[in-house]
């Protein structure tokens, strides 16, 4: 969010809702008030910008309890060898937990069926066939299946949602019409076994799709601003309507997370294109009114 230089609150709020996650401009503050407290981000005051707010890596960070600081290690490991900014000040973080590391400090509650980072079996040898670029092959037992299924996984990367972490990957073997169709997104702690291959991957990225929604007149105002930062949302068009509405171009890899996206924004849109994508916003919304008949 961020990778084009600092945002203001408002905006920060105005993606976070869109990312269907709904931090309003109000709590943004507060959050960023909560955060100069523990000391992790500090308060500068620039002539002529006005305020900003800056992560402060060489501050005293707060106790963290065992699931906390777990998660510090496993975002740390996952950055190693990369050239994100970020890993610089979380693996100063991460030197600093030894002295506040407090085992009882907090009992971070885990949902049921959810297991912390540091039991997740499997993680090893997903990170060495992430770091080193090679094809996975696993097995994974879906929450709505009977049985596990196998799965080849060329190019693959890592992503916390929620409590979990998932595995996003680009699965060569699966019958598609279209790439994309074959991206995949995996609970790690769900999948039951994992076999790293000598084969390299043959992908860089996971393949995307463009799609495209029509906003109502009431609701397109929100995104006019949004689309010149970042990747969230391509374009912004007027539409044929002289009602002041627009037809919006996006971009994701996982149909499942464009399908999300749209229902939550409820009567506000409808999608227009991929076709695929418009049947399965279809079949879901259709599937969602059996369970009120």
């Amino acid at each position: 969010m961020l990778a084009d230089g600092p945002l203001p609150a408002k905006e920060i709020s105005q993606r976070l809702e869109l990312e269907g996650l709904g931090l309003d401009y109000a709590n943004v503050w507060r959050d960023l008030d909560a955060l100069v407290k523990t000391g992790l981000v500090r308060k500068v005051h620039n002539p002529g910008e006005g305020i900003q707010y800056e992560l402060d890596h060489e501050s005293a960070i707060p106790l963290l309890a065992q699931g906390e600081i777990e998660a510090v290690r496993l975002a740390s490991a996952l950055l190693k060898d990369s050239a994100l900014a970020p890993l610089e000040g979380l693996q100063s973080i991460l030197n600093r937990t030894r002295a506040t590391e407090k085992p009882e400090a907090v009992d971070v509650a885990i949902p049921p069926g959810i297991r912390p980072p540091g039991e997740i079996k499997q993680l090893k040898k997903i990170l060495e066939a992430v770091r080193r670029s090679r094809v996975l092959e696993i097995r994974y037992q879906s929450p709505v299946a009977a049985a596990p299924k196998t799965y080849l996984l060329d190019y693959k990367e890592l992503a916390w949602e929620g409590n979990c972490l998932y595995l996003r990957a680009y699965c060569p073997d699966i019958d598609a019409s279209v790439d994309y169709r074959r991206n995949r997104e995996f609970r790690v702690d769900l999948i039951l076994d994992a076999r790293v291959s000598k084969d390299t991957t043959s992908r860089g990225s996971l393949p995307t799709f463009k799609y495209r929604f029509w906003a109502a007149p009431n609701f397109a105002p929100r995104f006019a601003r949004i689309h010149s930062r970042g990747r969230l949302i391509q374009a912004v068009y007027d539409s044929d309507a002289e009602d002041g509405s627009r037809i919006i171009e996006s971009e994701a890899a996982i149909t499942l997370h464009a399908v999300r996206r749209i229902l939550g924004f409820g009567q506000h849109v409808r999608v227009l294109d991929p076709p695929d994508l418009v049947e399965e916003v279809h079949h879901t919304i259709r599937a969602m009114s059996q369970q009120y008949q």
